[in-house]
């Protein structure tokens, strides 16, 4: 079965400084993306891996590692208009990944 990955901007990373509750919160996140993305395609076709990357950054960099193993996309925030797009991709080193970035 084939693996997509799917890194997207938010959360936190789990390690011993973050309370719980702040765990708990990024889990149920990954899980409502988890739910929403298995609404339009069929998860038995295919292993479905969403991976929270916390900030934009770290997020970018977690995909960049992921990207060159096996299929997958990113989701981050644009945070700003459409227009932007080209640019952002470029302040994150991401032009050649372009096809698989969602802003």
């Amino acid at each position: 079965m084939v693996d997509v990955k799917i890194v997207i901007e938010g959360g936190v990373l789990p390690h011993a400084n973050v309370d719980v509750l702040t765990v708990s919160n990024s889990e149920k996140l990954r899980e409502s993306f988890y739910k929403l993305f298995t609404q339009i395609v069929d998860p038995s076709t295919f292993n479905l891996i969403i991976e929270m990357g916390a900030g934009e950054k770290n997020a970018c960099k977690i995909f960049k590692q992921s990207a060159e193993k096996k299929n997958c996309c990113l989701l981050i925030d644009l945070d700003d208009n459409a227009e932007t797009r080209a640019e952002r991709l470029a302040n994150f080193d991401l032009e050649n990944y372009s096809d698989v970035v969602f802003l």
